[in-house]
C-alpha cells in the first residue's frame, strides 16, 4: 500500500518511481528475465527505448516453436 506523501516505488527493485517503463523494461530485475527469456530462444537484444517499440518488436517477429 501506498501512503500519501510516497512515491510508488518499484516493487521489483525498490530503487525508482514505478512506472510500466521501468517495470517492464529497464528494472535491473526485469532486464534479468528478458535476458534468460532471450538466452532460451538463442536471441541477442537490445532493450527497447519504449513499450511502443517492445510491443512492435514483439508482434512484428515470427517466432519458432
Amino acid at each position: 500500500m501506498i501512503q500519501e506523501g510516497q512515491l510508488p516505488l518499484c516493487p521489483l527493485c525498490s530503487l525508482v518511481e514505478e512506472t510500466p517503463k521501468h517495470l517492464f523494461l529497464h528494472c535491473l530485475s526485469s532486464w534479468h528475465i528478458w535476458s534468460i527469456i532471450m538466452q532460451w530462444w538463442l536471441l541477442v537484444w537490445v532493450c527497447p527505448p519504449s513499450l511502443a517499440d517492445l510491443a512492435s518488436w514483439w508482434f512484428g517477429n515470427s517466432f519458432q516453436k
